[in-house]
């Protein structure tokens, strides 16, 4: 998960899945603008990272509208 180093992630785990195509994720955070344990903990994204998830957002948009629907109204 990306974020400011100003958000701290106090729980980020995954949940039961519920039939959809995307894995259910929970996270609980919180915002602190300054705190020397957080800054100690944080780990910056490599270029190749970066360029990753900067590349499955682009492949995400372009997928949008192609798929099934996972639930179907009714």
């Amino acid at each position: 998960m990306f974020h400011s180093e100003d958000i701290f992630i106090k729980e980020l785990k995954t949940l039961e899945n519920f039939g959809s195509d995307h894995l259910p994720v929970y996270c609980e955070f919180f915002i602190d603008h300054h705190n020397d344990e957080q800054e100690e903990k944080v780990e910056e994204a490599t270029a190749g990272e970066k360029t990753e998830a900067e590349e499955m957002i682009e492949e995400g948009k372009e997928e949008n509208g192609e798929r099934d629907a996972v639930v179907a109204e009714g």
